[in-house]
């Protein structure tokens, strides 16, 4: 099921001006830019807005345009990708018009328009939270007017899900009792000289999320990478090399990816390498872009490794962060139906999916010289491409109980064609306060079936 979530905050229209330059002004000495073609996108909220539909999400918008040309093209991008949309209605929609060459961008010019909320604006907001059951609440503050004290009294005394929030405002009361703070380094540095290396910066971030109520704050870093903060710990995370062309939205793409994926139940560590992944991509591209679930599943090689020899990538990137690590294993040799449904009850059960697979070497001494049909390598990356598995791990051993006591899960699922007591790993479990679950299987579905169908059809066919 997609999650729903509401998307609040201020709206732009992004406009990119394409040319060249290729003469000065004499007039001025000003570079002549000779426009070739335009382009219009969905700027501030609504990019986020236009992200997490993207990455398959319901999404509702609450924000501020007018009833211009400006505003009738957001209502029809939003409409055209089937966004609901709360207009809090304006004079003039905020315009940011950006000058474009083949060099970068060269030149912003903003038109703005700051109002203030009205109590008729109070109320379409408090009735939008009230009368929707969301997954989650995203405020994306441009500090142009629609985030103030008042929303925030307004989203904390009436949600029942978690809050992100994208400020820019530097009054962080009005960010108070949100779940999660995503602020860029620029505006951390309004507070103090930032370096998450120095343990000094990192608890007095600590000292103001206690202050004010934040559980959590992610810090975006740029090429540095990024970092999240809360009271027990800090995770640090390093950025994806890339030749950007454009950063426009590339916080926004950051800041949905990250909500999106805490929201399904991913690990932190798991999040913020994709968030960065995500906005990586992001600014490679023209213009004020988003990123979908197909983009985001391409580098999913990160997810695998090989037991024994990776075995301290694995506890590195194995976060539990107090949620439950789920653990089954197989051969996975064809993937079919059945591995799906089963897979998709293991992640129901748990927050962080392990998917162990036995290698080649493992298959052939407990199959037979002909299998595996499907290499080790090409059978962990179909895995990793599913978003429900958060870790594939291959084992060379005949069974997987060296890797289950690596790993300590807190559940180990199996096939209902299993007893508990015969599953390998289920005394350790038991013993370490675990638990052992079965799925039910989707009859009529196996790889060694499946293989002697077709023997059996290749046969008949000579």
């Amino acid at each position: 099921m997609k999650k729903k979530i509401l998307v609040i905050g201020d709206i732009f229209l992004d406009i990119f001006s394409y040319g060249s330059v290729e003469r000065i002004s004499p007039e001025s000495h000003a570079p002549v830019f000779n426009l070739h073609n335009k382009e219009f996108m969905l700027g501030g909220a609504a990019n986020v807005a236009l992200n997490l539909k993207s990455l398959e999400s319901d999404v509702t918008l609450i924000g501020r345009i007018g009833n211009d040309e400006n505003g009738k093209k957001i209502k029809e991008i939003l409409k055209k990708k089937r966004i609901i949309f709360v207009n809090l209605l304006t004079k003039n929609t905020i315009v940011k018009n950006r000058f474009v060459t083949d060099f970068g961008q060269i030149l912003r010019v903003d038109k703005e328009n700051l109002v203030k909320n009205s109590r008729q604006d109070y109320k379409k907001i408090k009735n939008t939270i009230k009368k929707n059951n969301y997954n989650g609440i995203y405020v994306s503050d441009y500090q142009k007017g629609t985030i103030d004290l008042e929303v925030n009294h307004i989203i904390n005394k009436n949600r029942n899900c978690f809050v992100f929030c994208d400020p820019k405002n530097k009054n962080l009361e009005i960010f108070k009792g949100f779940d999660f703070i995503k602020p860029n380094l620029k505006y951390v540095n309004n507070f103090i000289k930032f370096n998450h290396n120095d343990k000094k910066s990192v608890n007095f971030i600590r000292s103001l999320l206690k202050k004010y109520k934040i559980s959590n704050c992610i810090i975006t870093m740029g090429n540095k990478g990024s970092i999240l903060i809360n009271k027990k710990k800090n995770i640090y995370s390093s950025s994806n090399k890339v030749n950007f062309f454009d950063l426009s939205g590339a916080g926004d793409t950051f800041g949905s990816i990250f909500f999106k994926k805490f929201i399904e139940g991913n690990n932190f560590n798991e999040i913020l390498r994709i968030s960065n992944l995500g906005a990586s991509k992001v600014i490679a591209k023209k213009g004020t872009s988003v990123i979908s679930n197909l983009e985001l599943s391409q580098g999913n090689e990160n997810k695998i490794f090989k037991f024994g020899k990776d075995n301290k990538k694995i506890f590195k990137f194995l976060n539990k962060n107090n949620k439950s690590v789920g653990f089954t294993n197989g051969c996975f040799d064809i993937l079919h139906a059945g591995h799906v449904k089963m897979l998709n009850f293991c992640k129901k059960n748990c927050d962080f999916l392990i998917c162990a697979i036995n290698s080649d070497k493992s298959i052939k001494k407990i199959k037979d010289s002909d299998r595996p049909i499907i290499n080790e390598n090409m059978r962990a990356e179909l895995l990793s491409q599913l978003n429900i598995i958060d870790m594939v791990i291959i084992f060379d051993d005949s069974t997987p109980i060296k890797l289950i006591k690596l790993v300590k899960p807190n559940l180990l699922i199996k096939g209902s064609d299993y007893k508990k007591k015969d599953i390998v790993g289920y005394d350790f479990l038991k013993k370490n306060g675990g638990k052992v679950i079965l799925a039910n299987l989707k009859t009529g579905f196996s790889t060694t079936k499946i293989i002697k169908n077709y023997n059996e059809k290749s046969t008949n066919s000579r």
